[in-house]
């Protein structure tokens, strides 16, 4: 029947079944670990000021994009941790502290054990990704010798990659070398998937009848990575939850190198048995450091930031491979038809601290009113509305404020003067820590007769003196209040 037939799942449909799967937020012991290797890092900069530019450089800072970009971030700095705890660093460690050398080698081994274990389960995460798609795409294909031929190729790329990785560490690549090259062929892999899905003319003909490829296929592969395809919206959502796990692991691994390279004060005591997270917590929440970190410290850290990444990462992946496991990659095209006309409805979408979340809407016609609706959860948020002309001259229609959306529902409405796009802007750059959970709804009317009396731009939250031009709040509560 018509509609019945399958098309690539859209953002819209994905951010309205996304809604049925929030994660939860980061833990809150992440502030008192993060807290304490800053404390750390900050004692070795002072001690050894060029050691630490040059290991600050070589783990240059990780900004990932995407979600799986995001693992393999991860697993880079769990590998460069456990780099770090090689047999013969852990016996250089040791010979800081005149007692409990064996205790010292032991607890190092545990934490390097620790890391291995954080490894494992991001690296098992990846491969049923790998697995799920690969499965994916056998469906669409006929079960003959041109489903083994596009097999054999892709395993053959594979192996060729793997021994290119190889070559590298053989000529004394570094870990962050490696997984440079390890990103660099995930974006061939893609960019190889959006060549076919574009293929057109006489070669798409041949992929359609010799390769058995179906069209469906073709537009599943071309879109589905796209910057702001369906999967942006599982990154919007859900990465900054990886992203926490992330910058505390650079710091983890800036420190533990810091401790090879640099040495680290003699222990007072002898060093103790590995303990749990909240005894760790506990000691390391008051800790004050003065000059080179002790050996002690550093490990405390360390162990209790590893340990809360293994509880995270546990969490992290059975999440998200629930989520891709009830996520269709295919709908009908009534069902994407029926996304798109539901449009206008409340959308939902996580703002990660330190960054922003805009969407646009495009006018036609002058005196085209555009308006919006929105609300966040626990805190405030900052709110400003851009009109942007066909020349790309980018105008402040509504000016920027914090404003209290957890109170109250914000609403407001604008008049278009002329031809362009609104862009609706949500800012949360001032926190340092927490997320915005944003619920908003936009739409415009073309017929200005259906607008009533809005003109320059009204809104529930501001006066006539709030829209004169003012330099943004420079004040920013730490934790978000």
């Amino acid at each position: 029947m018509p509609g019945d037939e399958l098309v690539p799942i859209t953002r819209e449909f994905l951010r309205k079944h996304y809604s049925d799967y929030p994660i939860r937020e980061n833990a809150p012991e992440w502030e008192t670990i993060n807290s304490t290797l800053d404390k750390l890092c900050e004692g070795f900069e002072r001690s050894h000021p060029g050691e630490m530019k040059d290991i600050q450089s070589y783990l240059r800072a990780l900004n990932p994009k995407k979600i799986d970009e995001t693992l393999f971030r991860i697993r880079e700095m769990l590998e460069e941790v456990q780099d770090s705890l090689k047999d013969e660093c852990v016996a250089r460690l040791a010979e800081n502290g005149e007692k409990g050398k064996d205790a010292l080698c032991s607890r190092m081994c545990q934490i390097r054990s620790i890391a291995k274990e954080c490894f494992s389960i991001v690296e098992s995460l990846q491969q049923k990704n790998v697995d799920r798609v690969t499965g994916i795409v056998q469906k669409f294909m006929p079960n003959d010798f041109r489903l083994k031929m596009l097999t054999w190729k892709r395993e053959r790329g594979e192996r060729h990659m793997a021994r290119e990785v190889d070559r590298l560490m053989q000529r004394g690549g570094t870990v962050r070398d490696k997984y440079d090259l390890l990103w660099k062929h995930q974006v061939s892999r893609r960019e190889q998937l959006v060549q076919i899905g574009q293929a057109s003319g006489m070669f798409k003909v041949l992929l359609k009848l010799l390769a058995g490829i179906p069209q469906v296929l073709l537009n599943f592969i071309q879109t589905i990575n796209d910057d702001e395809g369906p999967l942006e919206e599982a990154r919007v959502r859900y990465a900054p939850f990886g992203y926490t796990i992330i910058h505390t692991m650079h710091k983890i691994a800036i420190v533990l190198r810091a401790a090879v390279r640099c040495g680290s004060a003699p222990e007072e005591e002898e060093t103790q048995d590995p303990r749990d997270l909240s005894a760790l917590l506990e000691k390391i929440s008051g800790l004050e450091i003065r000059d080179t970190p002790s050996l002690e410290s550093v490990l405390d850290a360390c162990e209790a930031g590893l340990v809360l990444s293994r509880s995270e990462l546990e969490y992290y992946s059975s999440f998200l491979s629930n989520l891709f496991d009830e996520s269709p990659f295919f709908i009908t095209a009534r069902e994407a038809a029926q996304s798109m006309s539901t449009a206008s409805s409340f959308c939902e979408h996580v703002i990660a601290p330190r960054s922003k979340f805009s969407e646009t809407i495009a006018v036609n016609n002058r005196g085209a009113v555009c308006g919006w609706e929105f609300q966040t959860e626990k805190a405030d948020i900052g709110f400003s509305v851009y009109f942007q002309r066909p020349t790309g001259e980018k105008l402040e229609r509504v000016q920027y404020k914090r404003v209290e959306s957890h109170k109250q529902t914000i609403s407001g409405n604008i008049e278009a003067k002329e031809p362009g796009v609104f862009i609706f802007e949500w800012d949360n750059s001032y926190s340092l820590m927490s997320r915005k959970h944003l619920t908003f709804r936009l739409d415009v009317m073309e017929d200005p007769a259906m607008a009533g009396t809005a003109s320059e731009g009204s809104f529930s939250e501001w006066s006539d003196s709030d829209r004169a031009p003012s330099p943004l709040p420079t004040e920013a509560d730490p934790c978000d209040a």
